[in-house]
């Protein structure tokens, strides 16, 4: 995922926005670093409970160990995580190492005492499995509340959500005094962190996850959002292209629910919104679309970074196309095309009218063909077009000729009078028949050039062998 970025209006006053929130993000950070350790601790007093002594197994300083060999690791292991929530020295990789290696000890417990008829067991069971519920949640708020503070790096590159809560809140007050000047006139800069938002934001996260667990198992037990984009390429050996699919857009949806600063509300309409058959539908269209297919196998370590950048690069052509649109404005109606080649006085096209847009039919035909090219690329079912001329900016001109050969073979200006014409560029921009005839073209044009290009390569490797044969 993309980690937090912002762009600033203000010249005078750069990054003070960013600061505001980084300086938030660490309240809400540090508010949740202390429940996270409080609501732990309940678990702590409940295994204190069943001891004779409430330090035994979870301070080594103190007595004899009690209990399963089992139940005094998960002991030892709940108090170091513990301790390493509540130091702010420690880093984010030691914290998520403890809390695992607590996850594994409690889990082994819990399977040693799950048939004992020991009260004293029984009643640790029972906290361990309360405890072994609630870590998948606290591993997940955890996660969630480093990212508050994931829009700054340090000045080696590091970013601030994978260091130490202790440089996190050196980092936040020396922001705060960079611009004290500026903060002195809003008074209410600083936010109240509400932990329970933290917990909602992660409950909503958790049904996300659950729902696609019956999607895709793999994904979902390897998912970190410290993870990049192209970390998940190589989830196991010999992934299908529809692995590649399901595994990247998994990804990109994660990323929505787990993006920093992300309220309960938006958190909670994104879980509603997920529908499991119409996501299946859609990463196995992405399985099947020639460019993402291309750019995978061409960027075997990095192809879906690459397929993000030719994503964005994308909408920045198809928004230019419609700038471009919008600003010919009255010069793509039908009417002025036709009339710039079959003049008119007044209401009435002059007489020899249809001679004179006979003698200037080609220029007709391409006038129509680049309205049907723009029309084409702005049209998001055809969103894979406008990708491929994205990816190679010369297969525009293949786009060009398929749409004019189509609009020729049509013959749909042909020996027409100017009004008849008129209105079959009318019913052109209405029906997509034409349009759909020229991207069937424009895809079998493209596939054989492609095929040329693999071709042409295979040629050039074998040609430096043959030269060297010759010489010899």
């Amino acid at each position: 995922m993309a980690l937090l970025e912002y762009t600033f209006d203000s010249p005078e006053n750069p990054g003070l926005n960013r600061s505001i929130d980084f300086y938030n993000g660490y309240l809400a950070y540090q508010n949740g670093m202390k429940e996270l350790h409080n609501q732990m601790n309940k678990v702590k007093k409940h295994l204190q409970m069943t001891q004779s002594f409430t330090e035994n197994n979870f301070n080594d300083r103190e007595g004899t160990p009690e209990g399963s060999p089992e139940y005094q690791q998960m002991a030892k292991a709940f108090q170091d995580t513990l301790d390493k929530i509540k130091n702010p020295e420690k880093t984010p990789a030691e914290i998520e190492k403890s809390i695992l290696a607590l996850a594994k000890k409690t889990d082994d417990f819990c399977k040693s005492a799950k048939d004992t008829n020991d009260p004293t067991e029984k009643s640790r069971l029972l906290g361990a499995n309360v405890l072994k519920n609630n870590l998948p949640q606290i591993i997940n708020v955890y996660r969630q509340l480093r990212r508050n503070v994931s829009m700054v790096s340090n000045e080696t590159g590091e970013n601030y959500m994978n260091l130490p809560l202790s440089q996190v809140k050196a980092k936040a007050f020396a922001l705060e005094k960079e611009h004290e000047d500026d903060l002195e006139d809003m008074p209410n800069w600083k936010s109240k962190p509400d932990f329970q938002d933290a917990k909602k934001v992660s409950d909503a996260q958790v049904k996300l996850r659950t729902s696609m667990y019956k999607l895709t198992k793999t994904f979902v037990s390897n998912f970190n959002t410290n993870k990049g984009i192209d970390d998940y390429m190589t989830l196991k050996p010999k992934m299908s292209m529809t692995d590649m699919a399901k595994y990247y857009l998994c990804k990109k949806k994660m990323d929505e629910i787990h993006q920093p600063g992300i309220t309960p509300a938006e958190a909670r309409t994104i879980v509603e919104g997920f529908n499991p058959a119409k996501f299946k539908k859609e990463y196995e269209a992405l399985a099947k679309n020639p460019n993402f297919i291309r750019c995978v196998k061409q960027n075997p370590k990095n192809g879906f970074s690459k397929w993000e950048s030719i994503q964005l690069q994308t909408d920045v052509t198809v928004k230019a196309i419609e700038n471009e649109k919008k600003n010919e404005g009255y010069q793509r109606t039908s009417h002025f095309m036709v009339e710039k080649y079959a003049k008119k006085i007044g209401f009435s096209y002059m007489r020899g009218a249809k001679q004179n847009l006979a003698h200037h039919l080609d220029n007709l035909y391409q006038d129509a063909a680049n309205l049907m090219v723009q029309d084409i690329l702005t049209n998001p079912k055809n969103r894979y077009v406008a990708e491929s001329i994205t990816m190679n900016p010369a297969e525009r001109q293949l786009l060009q000729a398929s749409a004019l050969e189509t609009l020729k073979k049509g013959k749909i200006f042909d020996n027409v009078t100017p009004q008849k014409a008129t209105m079959r560029l009318n019913h052109l921009q209405e029906d997509p028949t034409m349009m759909e005839s020229a991207v069937k073209s424009f895809n079998q044009k493209r596939e054989a050039m492609q095929k040329q290009e693999i071709a042409n390569k295979q040629i050039m490797r074998i040609r430096p062998k043959q030269q060297i044969r010759f010489a010899r």
